[in-house]
């Protein structure tokens, strides 16, 4: 299973990668959004990460709203904090109003500064926000 695992994923990403590389009004939005979806509810967190990379990639043109609480939960509860980072900026991309409402609570309760900055920035830069208020 391993073995498998180790092929798998280098392909899956050079697949990705290369529908990345195509033009994009050639892309099958919808297609490319269903296997995000696929990703993020998938097991495995190399899925997740990458799917959370192509969201940073192609996030205006990607609806991943259903699986919001998925990445949400990977910034609240995974132990790197590298994945950590990468799903703070997958919500950025979201741009989901009930995450944002969530990083302003999150922002005084983190005790990681690097998370925490980086909540602040997002905030800052946030322009949903002030739709909200």
């Amino acid at each position: 299973m391993c073995k498998l695992k180790i092929l798998f994923v280098p392909l899956l990403a050079s697949i990705l990668i290369g529908i990345g590389l195509a033009q994009e009004e050639d892309m099958d939005w919808k297609g490319y959004n269903d296997n995000l979806l696929r990703f993020l509810r998938s097991n495995d967190d190399s899925l997740k990460i990458l799917a959370m990379q192509s969201i940073i990639l192609h996030g205006d043109k990607v609806n991943v709203n259903q699986e919001v609480y998925t990445i949400y939960n990977i910034y609240r509860s995974h132990k790197n904090e590298k994945v950590r980072q990468l799903a703070l900026v997958a919500l950025y991309k979201i741009n989901n109003v009930w995450v944002l409402k969530n990083l302003i609570k999150d922002y005084y309760k983190e005790t990681n500064l690097v998370i925490r900055g980086q909540i602040a920035s997002i905030l800052k830069e946030n322009p949903v926000l002030y739709a909200v208020r």
